[in-house]
């Protein structure tokens, strides 16, 4: 074979690469976006497989009929309905699951349907009016305190009082607004760091900490509006540079 025929025989083989690559680059971001919006069945697979596990290791005393599933493109995850096979009611439990690569259970109908919310609103309300008396003896005027909890029916009795030995399902999610008028963005974070300081002296055991401090002034909505925020885990090491401050430009120190 002559060496000119080589030639060419190698130059349409790179021709044909080139034109699959190229095809290959321009054909990426419409399937990127199509999966986007749409799901992909590879996806899905791994979804719908990752929720029936999840059912056999949660609920192994019941069987489940599981939808094929539909794609939610505002958390990029798959939206499920499951009926417990032999309940003669039978309701509808919504889960979904998200994550690509390793997907996860981030909503269970079936623990949502048990939990006992007569119970929680109670023990929240007992415990935001234990925190704010706390709290208040240390930090700038508490103006709002919510306390999340979650705990199952039959756990509890309804007249059961709050109480840091009462076992919870998750660590408490807490809620602080306090009122920053007149602070500075280090006063503010001293008062941060005292209500992480007390909480952790006092045993609570909670999963996160969200503490706004809010500007209150003449002519301005009676809720205020955010001057600073931090939020933090038990194990958060606080540092200035963490506190957003949304409306700065509104505020002057």
């Amino acid at each position: 074979m002559k060496w000119n025929e080589l030639v060419i025989r190698y130059f349409i083989k790179w021709k044909k690469l080139i034109y699959l690559g190229l095809i290959i680059l321009l054909a990426a971001p419409i399937i990127i976006l199509y999966s986007g919006f749409n799901g992909n069945p590879v996806s899905k697979y791994f979804s719908t497989i990752t929720l029936k596990s999840y059912l056999n290791k949660t609920y192994p005393d019941h069987e489940f009929d599981v939808s094929s599933g539909e794609y939610n493109f505002k958390n990029s995850g798959y939206d499920y309905e499951v009926r417990q096979i032999g309940d003669k009611s039978s309701k509808v439990y919504d889960f979904t699951v998200e994550g690509v690569f390793i997907p996860k259970v981030v909503h269970d109908g079936i623990y949502y349907a048990n939990l006992d919310r007569p119970l929680m609103n109670k023990l929240s309300s007992e415990a935001e009016t234990e925190l704010t008396k706390l709290l208040n003896r240390k930090i700038a005027p508490i103006k709002r305190l919510d306390v999340e909890l979650e705990i199952l029916k039959g756990k509890y009795p309804l007249e059961t009082n709050w109480g840091l030995d009462i076992n919870l399902e998750k660590p408490l999610y807490i809620y602080v607004q306090t009122d920053a008028t007149h602070q500075s963005k280090s006063e503010f974070f001293e008062d941060a760091k005292t209500i992480q300081q007390t909480l952790k002296a006092s045993n609570y055991i909670y999963d996160y900490v969200i503490v706004n401090g809010n500007y209150f002034g003449e002519d301005i909505d009676p809720l205020g509006f955010v001057k600073y925020s931090i939020g933090f885990d038990k194990d958060t090491k606080l540092k200035m540079k963490k506190i957003e401050e949304p409306n700065k430009e509104s505020f002057i120190d």
